[in-house]
Parts: C-alpha cells; structure tokens; sequence
C-alpha cells in the first residue's frame, strides 16, 4: 500500500514518540508559508493520483479476487 505522505515532499514523517520532532516540523511550516504552500499543493496532487475510489476499487478488486 501506498504512503499518504512523501517525507520532506508532501509533508513530514514523525515518530509518534518524538514530540520534539513533531514541534519542529509544525514550527518549519508555521514560519515559511511558501513551504507549506508548496508541500499542501503537493500532498494534493499526489492524493488525487493515487488515492482516488477508482485506486481503492482496483486495489479491493485484486485482493478479493
């Protein structure tokens, strides 16, 4: 199965454990609106390619068959 989420392209991974890297991350976002902006446009773009109902039924399709 695919990822939701592209680390440092479509946003960032972080260990649930690790409050300081998730701090981190949200404050890299919250200080450059264009990073944000980019990575959001991103994220979409690669929601749409991958993760459409067409995707999901194609996928449910090839594991029940």
């Amino acid at each position: 199965m695919q990822e939701s989420i592209t680390n440092n392209d479509t946003g960032y991974v972080v260990d649930i454990d690790n409050i300081d890297s998730a701090v981190e991350a949200l404050i890299s976002l919250l200080k450059d609106a264009s990073l944000s902006e980019e990575m959001g446009k991103k994220a979409k773009n690669r929601f749409d390619r991958l993760f459409t109902i067409e995707q999901w039924k194609n996928k449910m399709g090839v594991i029940l068959n």
